[in-house]
């Protein structure tokens, strides 16, 4: 809806997941050991629904891996 509201009309798109290690991904965005361990929480502590969504795996009380929800969109500018 943006797209076309920007004056794009949007060919086709692509719904997909990318499987995100929990570790590596949250050592690249936090610096902060108090932060990460919340961000980790956060995931552990996830509403069923949205661990469902989400693909969050876990092992004992750490997060291994959770999905990253992504789109792709092929769209040209309407003339």
């Amino acid at each position: 809806e943006w797209l076309t509201e920007a004056g794009f009309s949007v060919e086709e798109s692509h719904h997909f997941t990318k499987t995100m290690e929990f570790d590596p991904w949250v050592d690249a965005q936090v610096s902060d050991r108090r932060r990460r361990d919340r961000v980790e929480r956060l995931l552990l502590d996830a509403p069923t629904d949205a661990s469902e969504l989400f693909q969050i795996s876990t092992e004992g009380d750490r997060v291994r891996s959770f999905a990253n929800l992504k789109v792709l969109i092929r769209a040209v500018r309407a003339e």
